[in-house]
């Protein structure tokens, strides 16, 4: 009875390692064909020891991605839940005051896919808002030279919003859902779709649209809860709820 069960564990160990073996080929093979999402989910089942960090990061975004749509054919588009993008209002209130004002104002003038949301630290999301803040404010976005590629507007976005020392902070101190190393945002982004792309490009690049503080005649203009104050936290309570629900 115990030779029996002796031998039945040596040949149950033997077929895991050979079951390993042939994984860790499946990944070096998946690694050297450049096929990104093969190799995430062999690195993600075998350990993430001496990976390919660069290829594992968009190989991570492209199941993400393709999970959320097999999610939504599941249960069927017009009624598939949309995933939560979370930002803590904590990480926002490391913001100042002009900060969130742009992020808000951001807000209202410029669209981030869900698909994209789904591939983004929520800092990475707030600097983008921030961006647009920034750079459409009076369509001053028409003025200057500004890239049109995904990529490069992306990067151009996130060079405005990083040079304020708030938002370098709440990256710091923010959570985490993917690696934020140099280029790893760019990898993730890079998995997406054309048409998602041309989403963001598009909606950047559209006339500003106006707060009823800066132009309350204009019949498209959104309303500021802080026209006639400046508290810091009736812009957080709404960038929150307003990221939250998307």
């Amino acid at each position: 009875m115990g030779i029996n069960h002796a031998v039945e564990e040596q040949g149950f160990l033997s077929s895991l390692e050979d079951q390993i073996n042939l994984q860790e080929a499946a990944r070096e093979s998946a690694l050297i064909r450049g096929n990104a999402v093969a190799y995430a989910e062999l690195c993600d089942l075998l350990g993430s020891k001496d990976i390919d960090e660069d290829l594992y990061q968009r190989g991570h975004a492209e199941l993400i991605l393709q999970r959320r749509r097999q999610e939504n054919l599941t249960a069927g588009l017009e009624h598939a839940e949309k995933k939560p993008y979370f930002i803590r209002q904590r990480d926002l209130d490391l913001l100042f005051y002009s900060t969130l004002e742009a992020v808000f104002y951001g807000s209202h003038n410029l669209r981030i896919p869900q698909e994209m949301l789904d591939v983004l630290n929520p800092d990475e999301g707030i600097a983008k808002f921030c961006a647009a803040g920034l750079l459409k404010r009076g369509n001053a976005h028409t003025q200057i030279n500004i890239p049109r590629d995904f990529l490069l507007l992306a990067l151009r976005m996130d060079e405005t919003a990083y040079t304020l020392s708030d938002i370098c902070n709440m990256r710091n101190k923010s959570r985490k859902t993917f690696s934020d190393a140099p280029g790893a945002q760019s990898l993730r982004l890079s998995a997406l779709s054309q048409e998602v792309q041309q989403v963001f490009v598009d909606s950047f690049f559209r006339k500003y649209r106006p707060s009823n503080r800066e132009s309350p005649q204009d019949p498209n203009c959104f309303y500021d809860p802080n026209c006639d104050d400046n508290n810091k936290r009736v812009y957080v309570r709404n960038i929150a709820r307003t990221l939250n629900q998307k």
